[in-house]
């Protein structure tokens, strides 16, 4: 109020307050004009200031830096475009041989993916400014990030193994309770209460990119035998849709939170004081708990229980399996993934403290919903050029790209607030659509290089550095440019790899892992 100018409605409720003999409280006064226009009665003025108060509400969401819009229209504009070429059409579904009622079952698998997926968007705008609004310092918020992260990659060890055992839709339905709890931990300011909850969505967000597509296979494949290319079209059409949830989870949560931004009871929670608050940053968790409940109630009442089997492997094939671990590809695209991955994660971590200086708070939503569209343009990005170029060749240059964005990010932190914010938006913009674009590429390149005999356990092998390196870098207290500039030298690292297996001549003939096979085939 005291920026914006003076409008008539401010000139009028001031003028009211001082003929009250009241003064209007300052920034510390602890009141807000809402406190003021409920427990003070003017007769002569309260229709003029009741319209003027639903006029401030209605402001509050529009009082946001201007770069943010700007931006946001930009991405908008470029995610509708890439979307609208690379959207999946229904061609497929035409066909004869689609068998009755499939469209029926796609369409209640999207709506229960739709709703679980939705959940675990709706909580990533605000963990961060969460947990700083409860007052917990930067550390002990890496150390609770650590705690999700460590719980999400065990859990992802075992998930699959619990899922074929006790069946996939009950796994399912252990995701919704498990993040159901960790939804309602966020309302306590209790570091343990926070702590069990960022373990119960750890372990969730590993069935949650595990159960789901298992359960969807074998569906279709045992239960329904259709086509290859139907099959290709449904999971197109899933991660499509789940790109689309991440946007909206975005602009949902910023549309939450700007609607009520202070807490209760307590509009300034303190340091582990162990109370329940509601309203405030904890109204996109509510949100994802009601989506989880209706995500359960399809899963209840439509899905049908499916199993997996074990394939325990041969004793035959140890030695083939020692000779693939020791070749270099493997091991080259092994770091190439830990890198990048631990990149990713670490920036997960920092954008929200970057984007947040001394006297600055981000419309976290909207910038996270302008993430999701730039890796949606990624992403689609690879889908229109995949037919008329090999897209692995693209990796190396994407890879620079990714380090050229987070080192711009390390120069712009030392700049003036006006001049940092818009480089590090668009930095961080570009990044995410590196990211999106990585994950098709780096599936070509993976499925190039590992041997389809071990490919499980070299997955499983790929995850062990990547783990180590983001504990390593969140746990040790360090600053934040320090921080982006060892994810710069992580990529760099990347990229030598990846011009290492690029230079490397493939072997023909070879049933290995030199023997890279037809790119377009493979992807």
């Amino acid at each position: 109020v005291q920026e914006r100018p003076a409008t008539p409605w401010l000139q009028l409720f001031g003028a009211a307050v001082r003929r009250r003999g009241h003064k209007l409280a300052g920034p510390k006064g602890g009141r807000s004009l809402l406190h003021w226009v409920m427990t003070y009665d003017f007769p002569t003025v309260a229709p003029e200031i009741a319209q003027s108060l639903q006029a401030e509400a209605e402001w509050r969401i529009l009082d946001i830096h201007p770069i943010y819009w700007y931006s946001l229209a930009i991405c908008c504009s470029l995610a509708l475009v890439f979307g609208y070429f690379t959207r999946p059409g229904t061609a497929p579904y035409e066909d004869s041989a689609v068998p009755p009622g499939f469209k029926k079952f796609r369409n209640m698998f999207m709506a229960g993916w739709a709703l679980c997926a939705s959940a675990d968007w709706l909580q990533g705008p605000y963990v961060y400014a969460l947990y700083a609004d409860y007052g917990f310092a930067r550390q002990q918020i890496a150390e609770l990030f650590v705690a999700g992260f460590g719980a999400s990659c065990i859990g992802g060890v075992f998930a699959g193994a619990v899922a074929d055992k006790y069946g996939r839709r009950f796994a399912a339905e252990c995701y919704c309770g498990l993040y159901v709890i960790s939804c309602l931990s966020k309302h306590f300011n209790s570091y343990q209460a926070l702590l069990l909850g960022r373990l119960a969505g750890g372990v969730a967000t590993s069935l949650l990119f595990s159960v789901f597509e298992s359960w969807a296979v074998s569906e279709l494949n045992k239960r329904w035998k259709v086509s290859t290319l139907i099959q290709e079209h449904f999971f197109s059409t899933m991660w499509f849709v789940n790109f689309i949830v991440a946007i909206a989870a975005g602009l949902f949560s910023q549309a939450l939170v700007s609607a009520a931004p202070e807490y209760w009871p307590n509009q300034h929670p303190t340091l582990g004081d162990g109370k329940w608050y509601l309203l405030g940053k904890t109204l996109p968790f509510d949100a994802a708990a009601m989506g989880l409940v209706l995500g359960w109630g399809i899963i209840w009442t439509q899905w049908k229980e499916n199993f997996g089997t074990v394939d325990t492997g041969s004793e035959s094939d140890a030695a083939n399996r020692r000779e693939w671990l020791t070749s270099w590809p493997l091991w080259a695209c092994g770091i190439i993934v830990a890198c990048f991955e631990g990149a990713m994660f670490i920036f997960v971590f920092n954008w929200t403290p970057a984007m947040t200086p001394a006297g600055h708070t981000p419309p976290h939503g909207l910038v996270f919903a302008m993430f999701m569209m730039c890796a949606m343009c990624g992403s689609c990005a690879v889908t229109l050029v995949q037919e008329s170029v090999n897209i692995r060749k693209l990796a190396l240059p994407m890879l620079l790209l990714a380090a050229g964005c987070l080192a711009a990010c390390t120069t712009a932190l030392s700049l003036p607030t006006a001049t940092m914010l818009p480089v590090l938006l668009w930095a961080f913009n570009l990044f995410e659509c590196c990211v999106g674009f990585y994950f098709p590429v780096i599936s070509v390149v993976k499925s190039e290089v590992v041997p389809e005999e071990i490919r499980a356990l070299a997955y499983n092998i790929y995850r062990v550095p990547l783990n180590a390196l983001v504990v390593v870098v969140l746990l040790v207290d360090i600053p934040l440019r320090t921080s982006f500039f060892i994810t710069v030298a992580m990529l760099l690292l990347a990229s030598a790899c990846m011009l290492s297996l690029d230079l490397r001549p493939k072997a023909a003939g070879r049933k290995g892992v030199e023997d890279y096979g037809s790119t377009k085939q493979e992807a």
